[in-house]
C-alpha cells in the first residue's frame, strides 16, 4: 500500500473523528515531498485507498471529508464528532 507509510507516521485511526479532504490530501501531499515518497497517488486511487482502510466519506457543513481518521500533526484542524454538531 503506498499510502502505508503515510499513514502510519501522520494519521491516527479512531471512530469518532472526522478530517476534510482538503487536509488529509495537504498533509499527504506535503508528506510525499518531506520524504520524496514514490508515485502520486490520483483521488479515485485516493478514495479506494481510504475505504479500504475503513474509512466513510462524509460532509460536515458542506465540506468533503472522512469518518474515521484524524491527523497527528496539530497544523491541521480535526473536527471530533462529540463536539458541535449543528450544521450536519
Amino acid at each position: 500500500d503506498p499510502l502505508m507509510d503515510f499513514f502510519d507516521e501522520r494519521c491516527l485511526f479512531e471512530a469518532d473523528v472526522w478530517t476534510a479532504t482538503a487536509a488529509l490530501r495537504a498533509a499527504y501531499e506535503e508528506w510525499r515531498r518531506e520524504y520524496g515518497s514514490g508515485r502520486r497517488i490520483g483521488p479515485k486511487e485516493w478514495g479506494t485507498r481510504l475505504g479500504a482502510r475503513g474509512l466513510v466519506p462524509s460532509k460536515r457543513n458542506r465540506v468533503r471529508g472522512w469518518l474515521g481518521v484524524r491527523l497527528v500533526d496539530a497544523e491541521y484542524v480535526e473536527h471530533t464528532l462529540g463536539g458541535d454538531r449543528r450544521g450536519q
